[in-house]
């Protein structure tokens, strides 16, 4: 190939082209090439000259160690370097006054990063895979243009700028697998645009307390965190994933980190739009009591299975459960809400003086049971543990029948939860939620019930959702709560307790209390029964669950 000043464009792809050889001081007499797009071709000899004029240069598996000492293009917007032989991009400080986009990919050779002082309105920065980087310059916490910074799978990174107060754009800051990196800058919290923040697979330790400045943050990950156990309590190890369809609100995810979450053993308070919390196997928490405060979020889901120590250190008797039921409700959230927590434990609070053993109760209501106080119901079960030779609980249901009204709620278990003790769900829906979101009717519930009772084989129908307006009306005398769990190939219950209680305005202050005060309704009138024409073990729950998911409903719509 015999460059020319008239050449301003060239794209060289060796599957469409069949070229097998260029020499690389082709391109020394192209000096107003703009477009340089090269993929799969040979190339003998380092790179000596690249036009000042390119715009745009792409060029993986680039061969020279870094780009020619004259290249500077006051022109450049886009560089796209991926799974190339460079060592270092370039050495002291080049002005590439335009340059927007940088992709390093998988440059396995690659060690530092360069100095970025004049490159001032770079947005893009992604050096994922490259295996040997060790130190990120310190110029790019001042880019303040840069939205994302894509260090993903660095694993030998070390040095990261101690500020990055300058990163004022910055939506997306990806550190995992950034396995020898043990901390994060202490004024992260200063990065106000910060919408997710993978930390995954490092060896953080600690998180800045700054964090809970980032009102922005949508996405946060600490899976899989390879830190030894500092001298202090680990205050902050918790991720954080958020459902595509929920743009506004925040989705923690502690995954099933038996060994590698083995020191956590405490939780912070979290930024107010939290929405779902998940911790598993995590055996040295014990302390997740100030998680809810600030909380600003009406649909709230905490999941701590065999997180045992939670239990140990609580106690039977101080209900935590019910304690962060209490946290939520005393914030003034939004009343179309719900709350969930599932956790170890084998008692249903005494807060619910309603209950039974088995997967069914009821509560008699009195004539006034129905009035501006009431603020919704809330529902607990305890699930035992399958044996170890059936598979892993996959959900776990309840359906309630109110004035006729049907209504089902559940929550799917990932699928590699395997239970070691009893666990304990607790559910808390406000009345908005009953009465204006999801309330098929079900006008032959009785009898329906009947025919069970006469005939365990009997299966009532199926009773479709609907999302329309249906208001309750108070001539009903009970609330029927029935609890069931499901396996992946068939339904076995393993609820072995289960309670329901009306929650109204003046019960929130006497949580803590027991029995609850003289003066609430519910200490007043309701009575508790656990017969209601439904054997245990033997209730109806919808053959497809994922339709009467409410809380799912919740995270996807």
């Amino acid at each position: 190939m015999i460059g020319t000043q008239e050449v301003k464009g060239i794209m060289l792809d060796k599957s469409e082209q069949r070229i097998t050889h260029v020499n690389g001081k082709s391109f020394s007499g192209m000096r107003n090439l703009r477009l340089l797009k090269i993929s799969n071709v040979d190339l003998s000899e380092d790179i000596e000259y690249l036009s000042n004029e390119l715009r745009f240069l792409k060029w993986p598996k680039y061969p020279s160690t870094s780009l020619p000492s004259n290249f500077q293009s006051q022109e450049l917007f886009e560089l796209n370097l991926c799974r190339n032989r460079i060592k270092y991009l370039w050495k002291d400080m080049k002005a590439f006054p335009k340059l927007k986009t940088i992709k390093l990919s998988n440059s396995h050779n690659l060690i530092e990063t360069p100095d970025f002082t004049m490159v001032p309105n770079l947005e893009i920065l992604d050096v994922e895979g490259c295996t040997r980087l060790c130190t990120v310059h310190k110029s790019v916490g001042l880019l303040e243009r840069l939205t994302i910074l894509n260090l993903k799978d660095c694993k030998n990174l070390v040095n990261f700028p101690n500020d990055v107060s300058g990163l004022k754009l910055l939506k997306i800051l990806n550190l995992q697998g950034c396995s020898e990196l043990n901390k994060l800058p202490q004024n992260l919290g200063e990065l106000e645009r910060l919408e997710e923040l993978d930390v995954g697979g490092t060896a953080i330790r600690q998180v800045p307390s700054s964090i809970a400045r980032l009102t922005n943050l949508k996405t946060l990950s600490f899976r899989e965190c390879k830190g030894h156990p500092p001298q202090s309590r680990m205050s902050s190890f918790f991720s954080l994933q958020l459902p595509r369809k929920h743009p506004n609100t925040m989705c923690l995810l502690l995954p099933p980190l038996s060994e590698n979450c083995q020191w956590l053993q405490s939780l912070p308070e979290l930024p107010p739009d939290i929405i779902f919390l998940g911790a598993e196997n995590c055996p040295s928490l014990e302390d997740v009591s100030s998680v809810l405060r600030g909380s600003t979020s009406p649909n709230i889901a905490l999941h701590f299975f065999n997180c045992l120590k939670l239990r140990e250190n609580q106690g039977q008797e101080n209900n935590l459960e019910v304690m962060l039921l209490q946290q939520y409700l005393q914030q003034p959230v939004n009343p179309f809400g719900q709350f969930h927590i599932r956790l170890p434990g084998s008692e249903i609070p005494e807060w619910f003086k309603c209950k039974s053993d088995g997967n069914s109760v009821k509560i008699g209501l009195p004539p006034n049971w129905l009035n501006d106080e009431l603020m919704g119901i809330a529902m607990c079960g305890v699930f035992a543990p399958a044996p170890e030779d059936l598979d892993p609980l996959q959900s776990m249901g309840c359906k309630m029948f109110i004035m006729r009204n049907e209504y089902c709620f559940c929550f799917e278990m990932p699928s590699f939860t395997n239970f070691e003790s009893d666990h304990l769900w607790l559910a808390y829906v406000s009345r908005v939620e009953f009465e204006h979101d999801y309330s098929p009717p079900l006008s032959s519930y009785l009898d329906h019930l009947q025919k069970s009772e006469l005939d365990p084989s009997y299966i009532p129908p199926q009773i479709e959702p609907y999302g329309s307006d249906h208001e309750w009306v108070g001539d009903s005398t009970c609330i029927h709560a029935m609890f069931q769990t499901f396996k992946a190939e068939n339904s076995d219950s393993k609820v072995i307790k289960c309670g329901i209680r009306p929650v109204y305005k003046q019960d929130i202050q006497y949580f803590q209390e027991s029995p609850p005060a003289e003066g609430s309704i519910f200490h007043q009138n309701h009575n508790c029964s656990t017969g209601f024409g439904c054997r245990c073990g033997r209730l109806y729950m919808p053959t497809k669950l994922e339709h009467h998911c409410k809380i799912r409903r919740n995270y996807s719509r």
